[in-house]
């Protein structure tokens, strides 16, 4: 179930997310759609949490003081997780049945013990060696820390209150609809003595695979380092076999970027 939620909270904030940046204006305040970004999360914090002893957390509360109504439907954010035909809605059934005394009922154990005991055992192996591979356990974290570090960057720029135009409010949640365009959006060329130079707008990891991807590179081939270009600027590298991809770095530590906006 918490691989499923995993999974699922994630997905839902950046489904809502792409929305919000479609109805993103600049010069005004974030549409009704945000409340579709924090809706899932909220939900997700006050269904942990509101039957805990403990301190009651802000997000727990209405604003009249009582605990906030909600629940998740588990149901469906498995199915939305993994698929209603997958191996996991499969045992999350068998799970489901097991715990409401739908399967493995006293009757069925006195006479089938050995191979339930059996069946069970194999089904949670299966499930951890699942859980346990790489790409399942990691996907989703990355995922969902590409997500935070979005939200984060749009609300250091100001928002679409501070947006140039409503291209620019769109970007600042990932819109990049139409492809990122050289002398607006990006400077440079991309070689050691002219790397490319994201515009300050842009949230700039997630621009630089864009960017690569827009250019045919296949990042899957590539190996990324970080080295100084000519002038002795910091620089993120992509090497490839035919050619190498440098951007320049902003300087994050100091809280500034060291590059203008275009």
């Amino acid at each position: 179930m918490q691989h499923a939620l995993a999974i699922w909270l994630p997905n839902q904030i950046g489904i809502s997310l792409d929305e919000l940046a479609t109805y993103a204006k600049a010069g005004e305040n974030l549409p009704e759609a945000a409340t579709k970004v924090e809706q899932p999360l909220a939900n997700f914090l006050a269904g942990q949490t509101k039957h805990t002893h403990e301190d009651r957390r802000a997000w727990v509360m209405e604003k009249n003081g009582k605990v906030r109504q909600t629940w998740l439907n588990l149901s469906n954010i498995i199915s939305s997780a993994f698929g209603e035909d997958s191996a996991y809605q499969q045992r999350y059934d068998l799970a489901s049945a097991v715990l409401h005394s739908r399967e493995a009922r006293g009757s069925q154990l006195l006479l089938n013990a050995a191979g339930l005991r059996k069946k069970a055992t194999l089904v949670g192996f299966s499930t951890l060696e699942t859980l346990c591979q790489p790409e399942n356990s990691s996907g989703p974290m990355l995922f969902g820390a590409a997500l935070a570090v979005q939200l984060h960057h749009a609300a250091e720029i100001g928002g679409t209150t501070l947006a140039a135009d409503d291209r620019r409010a769109g970007q600042l949640f990932g819109d990049l609809t139409g492809g990122l365009k050289a002398g607006l959006d990006y400077l440079g060329q991309g070689s050691r003595d002219d790397p490319f130079v994201i515009d300050a707008n842009l949230e700039f990891y997630g621009t630089q695979y864009a960017l690569l991807e827009q250019l045919g590179v296949n990042i899957n081939l590539s190996k990324k380092l970080v080295d100084y270009d000519l002038q002795g600027r910091f620089c993120d590298l992509w090497k490839m076999k035919d050619r190498e991809y440098w951007f320049l770095v902003r300087n994050i530590e100091a809280n500034i970027i060291e590059i203008p906006t275009l």
